[in-house]
């Protein structure tokens, strides 16, 4: 996963056009990193906790598709107690919000 993020993020740091410091790099990378981590290890949770692979395809599509509609977005800090899942994403998508502008 590791040498996955590094690439990825060197392909797409240099297509965003964001300044080249290594500071900035490195928070990016660093984000980068957490966010395929924690799919990854949803994605392990939801086969984990489902008798088979194909209800946990299906229970984990619906989270993926919560996931990607946010993903864009900053989730405010008083968001309810039924989405409070959804801040955890938000927590690793505002330093790489704030740092790239």
């Amino acid at each position: 996963m590791f040498v996955e993020t590094v690439i990825y993020s060197l392909i797409v740091y240099s297509m965003m056009s964001f300044q080249w410091t290594p500071a900035k790099f490195f928070w990016f990378f660093y984000i980068s990193f957490l966010t395929f981590l924690y799919f990854t290890y949803y994605g392990m949770m939801s086969v984990a906790i489902t008798p088979n692979p194909q209800l946990a395809s299906i229970f984990a599509a619906a989270f993926y598709s919560l996931f990607n509609l946010f993903s864009g977005f900053i989730i405010p800090r008083t968001v309810g107690h039924c989405f409070a899942f959804l801040k955890g994403l938000s927590r690793t998508l505002r330093p790489s919000c704030t740092e790239s502008m």
